[in-house]
């Protein structure tokens, strides 16, 4: 990929390789931004967990997340009070 990427480029053909997640986190610019934070103690997590940031700036201040994200089901009951009885049925089944 990377020599048909040069061959494009030198032919005046814009390309580039596609990157995968892991590799776009590590690269200089999104590392040098700072775009990702981590949670450390997550429950049901061996390893700290790494979040995007908000990618904007307030006042020259990146605003970060202030809690993990929330576990699978972890609102379920919030959201199913708020349903109708048929349709908390029909959403169980």
């Amino acid at each position: 990929a990377a020599d048909w990427e040069e061959t494009l480029n030198r032919a005046g053909v814009p390309a580039g390789r596609v990157l995968t997640i892991p590799q776009v986190l590590a690269e200089p610019q999104v590392l040098e931004r700072q775009v990702t934070t981590n949670f450390d103690d997550v429950a049901g997590m061996d390893k700290p967990l790494t979040v995007l940031r908000g990618g904007f700036m307030v006042d020259g201040v990146a605003p970060l997340p202030r809690k993990p994200p929330p576990a699978l089901g972890e609102h379920m009951g919030e959201v199913f009070a708020d349903l109708p009885p048929r349709a908390k049925a029909k959403a169980r089944a």
